[in-house]
């Protein structure tokens, strides 16, 4: 648990913490870069709601661009069967000469 691997007393003490990448977007939001998840809606490991949606929110406030693709049914597993939508969102969000 993150409590325990980070030092923190208790899960409020984790919560309470302001010094994880979620908590700091601000910069990434300001310099116009891009984010994308690809998150399975059936994660327990690290739940979709408590995690990236709170990071889209936040991002999204900030004048962020964000897309997240969600697959359904699927846990803490990574990446696509088909890499495309990956691929295409590179090349959308490509720097232009």
């Amino acid at each position: 648990m993150v409590v325990g691997a980070f030092g923190f007393h208790d899960v409020n003490d984790a919560l309470a913490y302001r010094g994880s990448p979620i908590d700091n977007l601000a910069p990434l939001a300001k310099a116009g870069v891009p984010l994308l998840h690809v998150v399975g809606d059936a994660d327990t490991v690290v739940p979709v709601e408590e995690n990236t949606r709170v990071l889209e929110q936040r991002y999204k406030a900030l004048g962020g661009s964000i897309q997240v693709i969600v697959k359904h049914g699927v846990g803490h597993v990574h990446g696509l069967d088909d890499p495309m939508p990956i691929i295409e969102f590179l090349v959308a969000h490509r720097p232009r000469a």
